[in-house]
């Protein structure tokens, strides 16, 4: 089996693929973009593979687009394993329609809700007016909000939205969750679907969007949207920016709904220098990276080991994607 990798992403799980399987050829992306096979320099014409992997780490810091530019043209690609959570970008439905088996990675899901506990906590505990009153040296007492008994909706209950709700509901709260098909698993207090979502909006306390951009839910997140939510709620949006109609957002800020928006997508990235977002006092911005942490990459290569154990065995395995 020939397996084309990001080689510092390969390097650490070497031992583990090789225990179970001893048929591997590593077909190895190097940082800048050219391909061993087996040690040997390939032309990218000559480049062979069956599995292909594409680490957080490639992602992120590698040369993601000349690996992509090899899954493009594979010719005999059987599985496509993703760092990513979501599949929104065409490039990975034309792979797909060559027959290639995709899955996906639920190992970003513990970084991104640990972010939106810590975004929205900041926001609740006053953190930004403790730290300017330290700076002044000011000694002013505050008062705080609570997480307790705050109501959760949270939009999409894949890896992040039960990793979310199950840390939520740790502060006593109470968790709806959204979800065209519901498992029955998720790890929230009550389920509902996509289009019973307007009417809990005005109960909501804190309004997460977690779910994958679609032709259905683009720009979800729009002017009734917003006008039915809660005055006082944080917003936060780590799906993608495409889920928002940013006009609407900036529009609706004045009337507290929300009173707060925590944003880490965009629908244009990176964001414009010239967009109000960046300097408007109720949006808490990061750039694309609420998954990045020192445990991500570990988590994501598990899943590659253990994905790549069950490809060999013949047995099912886990984050198939279904673009039906």
């Amino acid at each position: 089996m020939k397996i084309l990798a990001y080689q510092p992403s390969f390097d650490r799980i070497a031992e583990r693929m090789a225990a179970i399987s001893s048929d591997i050829t590593p077909v190895m992306i190097q940082s800048d973009g050219s391909v061993m096979t087996n040690g040997t320099p390939t032309p990218d014409d000559e480049v062979l593979f069956d599995i292909a992997w594409a680490s957080s780490e490639l992602f992120l810091h590698g040369p993601v687009r000349e690996a992509f530019r090899l899954l493009q043209n594979a010719k005999q690609l059987q599985w496509f394993q993703s760092g990513a959570a979501g599949f929104d970008h065409d490039i990975f439905r034309r792979i797909a329609a060559t027959g290639t088996i995709m899955t996906r990675s639920d190992a970003q899901g513990i970084s991104i809700a640990e972010f939106i506990l810590a975004r929205v906590l900041e926001v609740i505990r006053k953190t930004n007016e403790c730290r300017e009153l330290q700076a002044n040296k000011t000694w002013q007492r505050l008062h705080f909000g609570d997480l307790w008994g705050k109501t959760w909706l949270i939009i999409g209950m894949g890896a992040i939205g039960n990793a979310t709700a199950k840390r939520a509901k740790a502060f006593e709260t109470k968790v709806i969750g959204v979800r065209r098909n519901p498992t029955g698993e998720e790890a929230a207090d009550k389920m509902i679907r996509p289009d019973q979502v307007r009417e809990y909006l005005p109960d909501a306390d804190i309004v997460v969007l977690a779910t994958p951009l679609t032709d259905e839910t683009r720009h979800m997140v729009n002017a009734d949207f917003l006008t039915n939510m809660k005055p006082g709620s944080i917003f936060v949006n780590v799906g993608r920016g495409g889920l928002v109609d940013e006009s609407a957002l900036l529009a609706s800020l004045p009337e507290n709904k929300p009173a707060t928006a925590i944003l880490d997508v965009f629908e244009t990235e990176p964001l414009p220098a010239e967009s109000p977002l960046w300097q408007h006092d109720q949006v808490l911005i990061t750039s694309h990276c609420s998954a990045e942490s020192d445990a991500n990459w570990a988590r994501g290569d598990a899943l590659f080991v253990e994905n790549f154990g069950y490809y060999v065995a013949g047995e099912p395995m886990r984050l198939v994607v279904d673009f039906d």
